[in-house]
């Protein structure tokens, strides 16, 4: 019986000297005295770790934290300078790295703290090569598990300052324009975006694009006449109001453009009285201004809107037919109402407004976007391989339009180019290079001669001897 209770007594020692070696006090140090008297937290001494032994039960489980935190663990400091640890302060973030079993601490990587240290070492880890961690250099320290306690989730990053609603600088006006010295030409120019919504942006963007074109090359807005229904700059489904674009990387179009005629004004009959000069038709609408050219100006009429043939649309009242706008053509051209007039016409069938009727007798030269049986079509659209920006929803502009007024754009460096050959430029882009895929055949009508004019003499406000 006193033997059993020997062979008790020495198993009991046993294994207390076991848990108290292997488990407990984790990694074995070799060449310290005594092991209690190490701090953590202080430069690496000069000994080395014993991790030939096993470690005892799992390394991400700190029992001694009643098993509350683990490895990765979110925490914060609890107090100022938690363990001498300098500059660390309460509240500061920071993630458990590993465990130490003989310190009864743990390894916290601090974010943003640097005046730590990178004692890895007296990790209950087999090797320290099987440690990973992402912290910093001396962002590390050795914590009790009262000095720290399990964060709250990682707070929302700052917002972003909200971007305002891109619009380029507005340059400052030009100063004013001396008078035309005697003989000079006069320019005018009617612009007619014949459509309304947001689903038909487009067409009124061409337009603002024409306006600011002829406006930057020095014709005066009382020379000019833009009509245009005036809904999209404003449109609920504009994600930058108040601006307009045509191009997926170009400024703001709409800036400055005059409001002549808009809304409701927009019709036929005013487009017609206003290219005629007829003043008493107009008298208490809009702006009340016409094109008041005389028998040595030149004149520019620009439309954008969808057509059918014979006819174009227009926002409000009836069509405009193809009779209708030649008649008015001729009745100016009977009237001294110009020296040239060149027409740029933006829609569907468009080649049917002038085809068979035109007569090249008078001074006028006529561009369309198709011939009198196809479509035309739209451009930095969703879905094309150049697509608007990711906010919009519709289509910039249309394809003829952006070909001939990007390369208005290049003016001056090409000031020489004739219209004849940027006909040929615009063909060949709006016919897709000749495939006609969303493509459409350009033509041209009239007096083709007018076609041999610079562009400059036509965008410019030009005297006679620089002119042809």
């Amino acid at each position: 019986h006193l033997l059993g209770i020997m062979w008790v007594v020495l198993l009991f020692s046993f294994v207390v000297g076991t848990l108290s070696s292997r488990s407990v006090l984790g990694p074995h140090l070799v060449g310290v005295e005594n092991p209690n008297d190490v701090n953590p937290n202080a430069a690496i001494p000069s000994f080395t770790i014993d991790r030939t032994r096993s470690q005892v039960g799992n390394p991400t489980l700190y029992p001694f934290c009643d098993s509350t935190l683990t490895n990765d663990e979110q925490v914060v400091a609890v107090s100022d300078f938690p363990k001498a640890a300098v500059g660390l302060l309460q509240g500061t973030r920071g993630t458990v790295v590993c465990n130490s079993t003989r310190f009864q601490m743990l390894l916290v990587c601090f974010d943003g703290w640097e005046y730590g240290n990178d004692n890895l070492v007296f990790c209950d880890y087999p090797s320290q090569a099987a440690l990973t961690s992402t912290c910093a250099p001396s962002s590390y320290w050795w914590l009790s598990c009262d000095d720290v306690r399990k964060a709250g989730p990682a707070p929302p990053p700052a917002p972003s300052p909200v971007s305002p609603p891109y619009a380029p600088p507005v340059p400052p006006p030009p100063p004013p324009k001396p008078p035309l010295p005697p003989g000079a030409v006069k320019h005018w120019a009617l612009l007619v975006a014949g459509s309304n919504t947001w689903a038909n942006y487009r067409h009124q963007s061409d337009v603002y694009h024409a306006y600011q074109i002829l406006r930057s090359h020095g014709i005066p807005d009382e020379n000019m006449v833009v009509m245009h229904y005036d809904d999209i700059a404003s449109n609920p489904r504009n994600p930058h109001p108040g601006v307009v674009i045509n191009n997926p990387n170009g400024t703001n179009v709409y800036e400055g453009v005059p409001k002549d005629y808009i809304g409701e004004d927009v019709t036929a009959d005013i487009m017609l009285a206003v290219l005629k000069g007829d003043k008493e038709r107009v008298k208490g609408v809009g702006s009340g201004k016409v094109i008041d050219s005389g028998p040595d100006d030149k004149v520019f009429v620009y439309y954008a809107d969808h057509g059918a043939p014979g006819l174009l649309g227009m926002p409000s009242g009836p069509f405009l037919y193809a009779d209708q706008l030649n008649q008015a053509i001729r009745f100016k051209a009977n009237h001294s109402g110009f020296k040239e007039l060149v027409v740029y016409m933006e829609a569907c069938e468009s080649g049917s407004i002038f085809e068979g009727v035109l007569d090249p007798e008078l001074h006028v030269y006529a561009v369309t976007a198709a011939d009198d049986s196809e479509s035309s079509w739209g451009v930095y659209c969703p879905f094309q391989p150049i697509p608007p920006p990711l906010e919009y929803d519709t289509c910039l502009g249309d394809l003829f339009s952006v070909s001939f007024l990007e390369d208005d754009d290049i003016l001056p460096s090409n000031g020489n180019e004739t219209m004849a050959e940027q006909f040929k430029r615009v063909h060949d882009r709006v016919s897709q290079h000749h495939t006609f895929m969303q493509g459409s055949h350009v033509e041209q009508f009239g007096n083709l001669a007018i076609g041999n004019e610079t562009l400059r003499s036509w965008l410019s406000q030009l005297a006679v001897t620089q002119d042809d």
